[in-house]
């Protein structure tokens, strides 16, 4: 089955391949603390990416 989902700020909205759909409203959770302080403090072990081509 393909589905398409659209998380929005007031609905979700859903839709398959037969174009049945689904919309609901879409729901707020409590927030977090999502910085980056500690993926990149300087006491956090070093990552190196690499790409070929």
């Amino acid at each position: 089955m393909i589905i398409a989902v659209d998380v929005g700020y007031g609905f979700s909205k859903a839709l398959n391949e037969y174009q049945r759909s689904a919309v609901f409203p879409s729901l707020v959770a409590p927030g977090q603390d999502r910085s980056l302080e500690g993926i990149l403090a300087r006491d956090s072990p070093a990552w190196t990416a690499c790409t070929s081509g």
